[in-house]
């Protein structure tokens, strides 16, 4: 069997499976360390998937030790591991009390802005936007807490399931109405302000005191 690889545009060579085994990395366990960095140097459109690390039985000292010492130094280690015969970029980084490996893309994997050309670079915006625009920010900030967010589709699949399961009557929600079309851009800020402010305003106040002592 073999599969094409494109050398040029329009034009391909054909690659055995025999001869792409002999090309492919070797396989172990082994991470290759090649340095440490700060977090902060990893844009996080270079983040592919995550994965636990674990220790064998004779690992588990080392394991705590790198652990351990990562999380002082808050530092992300570099390196490069083979995972289903491909050689993948990865970050080792502390989780808790445990270390974490993050695939990354390759930098030729990664579109840059500038390849983009839908982007608008030479559209101009008033102070007056900029400001309704950062109240809108402001009006929005919080901490980022993922439990409050569901993914809302699959539990309507999951109750739609369940309905037929037991045989009931299917009951799918109506369809939406098409949206409005779109307002000024101002009048749309003003209206998103207007209403987090609305939604800050009901929130439950804090209790005096209720902090640590």
């Amino acid at each position: 069997m073999a599969r094409g690889y494109e050398v040029a545009g329009g034009e391909f060579v054909l690659i055995t499976d025999q001869e792409l085994e002999r090309l492919a990395p070797e396989r172990t366990r082994r991470i290759d360390l090649d340095r440490f960095i700060d977090p902060s140097e990893i844009d996080p459109i270079y983040f592919d998937a995550t994965y636990y690390l674990t220790p064998d039985e004779q690992g588990e000292r080392a394991y705590r030790l790198l652990q351990e010492a990562m999380s002082q130094s808050r530092k992300v280690a570099i390196g490069r591991f083979v995972l289903r015969a491909k050689e993948h970029l990865v970050a080792i980084r502390p989780l808790g009390d445990a270390l974490a490996l993050e695939t990354l893309r390759y930098s030729d994997e990664v579109i840059a802005p500038s390849d983009v050309d839908e982007i608008p670079r030479r559209v101009e915006v008033s102070s007056r936007e900029l400001r309704m625009a950062s109240s809108l920010i402001e009006s929005l900030e919080d901490r980022f807490q993922p439990e409050v967010y569901r993914d809302e589709f699959r539990e309507r699949v999951e109750a739609l399931a369940q309905q037929k399961t037991k045989g009931q009557e299917v009951l799918l929600p109506e369809e939406p109405e098409l949206p409005a079309p779109v307002m000024a851009l101002m009048e749309a800020l003003r209206a998103s302000v207007e209403e987090a402010k609305s939604r800050r305003d009901k929130r439950p106040a804090r209790r005096a005191g209720s902090g640590s002592q």
